[in-house]
C-alpha cells in the first residue's frame, strides 16, 4: 500500500505452524489496523498517530479472520525476537530502545478470545519482563469483561468510543482505556481505503500512542518508560501516564465503561517529556450564571471542528467540553458552544467574563459575545 509500504520493516506469517515471508493480507483486517497506526503523511489517503514509526506486521490469523492460539504464541514470540530471531542480541539486559537490539517497544493486537491459555500468558509476561508495552482489543461482544489476551493483567485492554465519545454497546465492559474505534477510515489491500469498527479500531490509537512516547522521550536523550500495571497512577510509567491523562468519561475515574478515560496523544507525550500540564479548562457545568444542564448548551460545528462531548472532568476540573475535529494545514475553521443568558431587566451596565483554553502549538481562538 503506498500509504504504508515505507513505514513496513519486517513481515513474517506464522500460520498452522508455519512461519514463512507470505504475509499478504487476504482479509484487510490488519492493513485497517496498520493504517492507524503509521500511514505515512503524504499528502494521500490518511496519516497515521505515529506515521514515522517502523511497523513489523506478523499475520498470525487466516484470511477469514480465525486463528489458533498456538500460532498466536509463536507470532508474540517472534515479535519479541525481532528480525534477527534473537533477544538481547548485545547481552546488556536491555532490548526496548536499545540500537544494538532489534526487538520493538510496542505489541499491538487487535485480536481476542475468551479462553486463558497458559502458554500465552507466559510468552505475554515474557515481553512484558523484558519492557515491552502489550496493548490489545478489549472485545465486541458487549460482555462485562476483557477478550484475552487484553484480561491479562501484564496487557493494556483498549475499548472503543464514537465520534462523540459514547461507547457503543458491543464493546466489552472494564477496559483499561479507551480510544476512538467507531467507523475509523483507514488503509485497506488493493491500495483502498475502508471504513471498521470495533474494538480492534480502537487499539491502534493506544499502542501509536505509546510508541509516540517512547519515540520523544528518546529524542529527548531519555531512556523508554517500563510499562507499568493496570492500577498505576504514576508518570514514571507507560500506562501510569496513558491513566492521568485521559479525557475521563463517565463516572469520575475508573469506570467499567471507559476504563480511565479516553485517551489523550497530546497530553500524554507532553506529560512523558516532562511538559506541563493544561491549563486549567474552565468548569462549565459549575459556572455561576450559567445551567448545569448540559441540555441548554447548544453546539455549532464547523467545518473541520464537528465534534463535541462532555468530560465527567479533565485536569482537576469537572463539567468540561471538548470540541475537536481534524483542521487540514493551511486552512481555519471555527466552532462555538453556547448557552443564552438572560440578563435581569434593568441592568445597563456589567462585566462578561470570558475565559477559554487552548493547547500549545493550536491555532487562533476569538471569542465572539453576542447580546
Amino acid at each position: 500500500h503506498p500509504d504504508l509500504a515505507s513505514n513496513i520493516k519486517w513481515c513474517v506469517a506464522v500460520l498452522n505452524g508455519v512461519i514463512s515471508s507470505n504475509c499478504n493480507d487476504g482479509n484487510g483486517h490488519g492493513t485497517h489496523v496498520i493504517g492507524t497506526i503509521a500511514a505515512l503523511s503524504n499528502g494521500i489517503g490518511v496519516v497515521g498517530v505515529a506515521p514515522n514509526v517502523e511497523i513489523y506486521a506478523i499475520k498470525a490469523l487466516r484470511d477469514d479472520g480465525s486463528g489458533s492460539y498456538s500460532d498466536i504464541i509463536a507470532a508474540i514470540d517472534l515479535a519479541v525476537k525481532g528480525p534477527d530471531g534473537v533477544v538481547d542480541a548485545d547481552g546488556d539486559g536491555v532490548i526496548v530502545g536499545d540500537p544494538q537490539d532489534d526487538a520493538p517497544e510496542v505489541i499491538s493486537m487487535s485480536l481476542g478470545g475468551y479462553s486463558d491459555v497458559a502458554q500465552m500468558r507466559q510468552v505475554i509476561q515474557a515481553a512484558y519482563n523484558w519492557g515491552i508495552t502489550v496493548v490489545a482489543a478489549a472485545g465486541n461482544e458487549g460482555y462485562n469483561y476483557p477478550a484475552y489476551p487484553a484480561g491479562y493483567p501484564e496487557v493494556i485492554a483498549v475499548g472503543a468510543v464514537d465520534s462523540s465519545g459514547n461507547v457503543p454497546s458491543w464493546s466489552n465492559r472494564y477496559p483499561e482505556v479507551s480510544a476512538p474505534g467507531v467507523n475509523i477510515y483507514s488503509t485497506y489491500p488493493d491500495n483502498t481505503y475502508a471504513t471498521l469498527s470495533g474494538t480492534s479500531m480502537a487499539t491502534p490509537h493506544v499502542s501509536a500512542t505509546v510508541a509516540l512516547i517512547q519515540a520523544a522521550r528518546l529524542a529527548n536523550g531519555l531512556t523508554p518508560l517500563p510499562p507499568g500495571t493496570e492500577d498505576d497512577t504514576s508518570t514514571n510509567t507507560i500506562r501510569g501516564i496513558l491513566h492521568v491523562t485521559a479525557m475521563d468519561k463517565g463516572t469520575a475515574g475508573y469506570d467499567k465503561y471507559y476504563g480511565y478515560g479516553v485517551i489523550d496523544a497530546y497530553a500524554a507525550v507532553t506529560t512523558a517529556i516532562g511538559g506541563s500540564q493544561p491549563p486549567q479548562p474552565v468548569q462549565l457545568l459549575k459556572n455561576p450564571g450559567f445551567d448545569t444542564d448540559t441540555s441548554y448548551w447548544t453546539f455549532y460545528k464547523g467545518t473541520y471542528i464537528k465534534y463535541f462531548t462532555w468530560l465527567s472532568s479533565y485536569n482537576g476540573a469537572y463539567g468540561v467540553a471538548v470540541m475537536y475535529g481534524y483542521i487540514p494545514g493551511g486552512r481555519s475553521d471555527w466552532a462555538y458552544l453556547g448557552q443564552s443568558v438572560n440578563f435581569p431587566r434593568g441592568i445597563t451596565s456589567g462585566t462578561i467574563e470570558i475565559k477559554y483554553y487552548a493547547r500549545a502549538g493550536g491555532g487562533t481562538i476569538r471569542v465572539l459575545v453576542g447580546i
